[in-house]
């Protein structure tokens, strides 16, 4: 399919047993919010631009996101990691890139406690070639701590 055809992976979250409507991002809210994957869900993409639209369009449907990108000021990651570390947090949909994970610290920390509070509902690896990038630092978030 050619760009902008719906391939990415947060239009696939939307669509019920596979089937397409050309409607169906607006039932992301509640695929987000209910069932046993409750919690936050991290898509892991390379393209900043892919995750500004993504997220703007999800903010606009009143879903809410955050492009947490390196583009963002110190004070809009404060305040990403503040919503995060919520008991219950109010983002649904982090975008984020390898190399903002690979950073590692805080969005780690992040992650982690998220997992161990059960409120990490899923990871969503929107290009294929970012598996191998993400799959040793997955790996490492999810091991429990020693």
């Amino acid at each position: 399919m050619p760009t902008g055809g719906g391939k990415s992976l947060t239009c696939e979250l939307a669509r019920p047993r596979g089937e397409f409507i050309a409607d169906d991002i607006d039932q992301l809210p509640a695929i987000c919010s209910d069932g046993v994957t409750k919690g936050v869900t991290f898509v892991i993409s390379p393209l900043i631009s892919l995750i500004n639209d993504q997220s703007r369009h999800l903010c606009n449907l009143n879903i809410p996101a955050i492009a947490y990108t390196g583009d963002l000021s110190q004070a809009d990651k404060n305040l990403a990691h503040e919503q995060l570390s919520k008991r219950e947090p109010h983002t649904k949909v982090v975008y984020v890139t390898p190399e903002m994970m690979s950073m590692g610290g805080t969005i780690k920390h992040i992650m982690r406690d998220l997992h161990s509070r059960q409120r990490l509902a899923r990871f969503v690896i929107d290009e294929a070639h970012c598996v191998s990038q993400v799959s040793t630092f997955l790996a490492i978030v999810l091991e429990p701590e020693r």
